[in-house]
């Protein structure tokens, strides 16, 4: 679950109970979030331009774009709102 902009990967029972969260801090404005076939959730913060990568339990594994970076180039996102997961757990 994306929850507040100070814990936003969030772990509820299905009676509503928190049971963990994480990111305290690692983002400005997170705006979706996905889950892959590995359970590995997919973040897109849009503020810092960036989407990011993590295990289930919280991890960072990768980072693609330059945090706090607007500039237009190949290697730099610009705002991202969402991200695709292919079943080959590809990101485009």
């Amino acid at each position: 679950m994306l929850g507040t902009l100070r814990r936003p990967g969030a772990v509820y029972t299905r009676e509503g109970k928190l049971v963990k969260s994480w990111g305290q801090d690692e983002f400005k404005s997170p705006h979706s979030v996905r889950f892959d076939g590995q359970g590995n959730v997919w973040i897109t913060d849009h503020a810092a331009h960036v989407v990011k990568k993590f295990t289930p339990e919280g991890k960072l594994l990768l980072t693609l774009g330059t945090p706090a970076s607007r500039e237009r180039t190949r290697r730099i996102l610009n705002g991202p709102t969402d991200t695709a997961i292919t079943p080959a757990v590809t990101c485009s």
